[in-house]
């Protein structure tokens, strides 16, 4: 969590370009970020330095107003809906949590551009300007979840499946963008 001690040095710039300095071509960074006790500021802070360094990817909200995960990648990406709705079906990964591909793609919130152009200008955390240690605990104990689901919810509408997803049926992507 952000307002722990030594731990703002895993969101800052520095870390997610070392990172991606270590990829094999067409490596994904996978990034965790809480939302609780956290300002959508401070959330919009970690996502325009996040989409700073990694181009593309996508936002996805695993419990809404709590957690997301951030991926990313240096080259644009797209992923086969259909392979993707075969592999889980044969690895029978996330049944417990979505159905197939299409309850998957519920949890998604919108790919890196849009991120970028919801998050505008503003500054970037660096480990010299490591600001988010000192701003993220003065929201400690105080409930921003409202917040925090008031703006996701406005990234989210016309989430850009097909940028991401090749293949995705046409009422898929209607029922999803509702």
């Amino acid at each position: 969590n952000l307002w722990v001690s030594g731990m703002a040095n895993l969101f800052t710039r520095d870390f997610f370009d070392e990172s991606a300095r270590r990829f094999a071509p067409g490596g994904i960074f996978c990034q965790w970020v809480h939302a609780y006790y956290l300002s959508p500021e401070n959330l919009r802070d970690v996502f325009r330095t996040f989409y700073d360094v990694f181009p593309h990817g996508s936002v996805w909200e695993v419990f809404p107003g709590h957690d997301y995960l951030l991926l990313g990648t240096r080259e644009p990406f797209q992923t086969d809906y259909a392979a993707l709705e075969a592999r889980l079906a044969a690895t029978k990964a996330l049944e417990d949590y979505a159905d197939g591909a299409r309850g998957l793609l519920a949890y998604l919130v919108a790919d890196a551009a849009k991120v970028r152009e919801a998050v505008g200008k503003g500054p970037i955390i660096t480990d010299d300007r490591c600001f988010i240690e000192y701003t993220a605990p003065r929201s400690m104990g105080r409930d921003t979840r409202p917040k925090v689901l008031e703006w996701m919810d406005s990234v989210r509408r016309g989430a850009p499946i097909k940028s991401l997803y090749a293949g995705v049926p046409e009422n898929t992507v209607d029922e999803l963008n509702r």
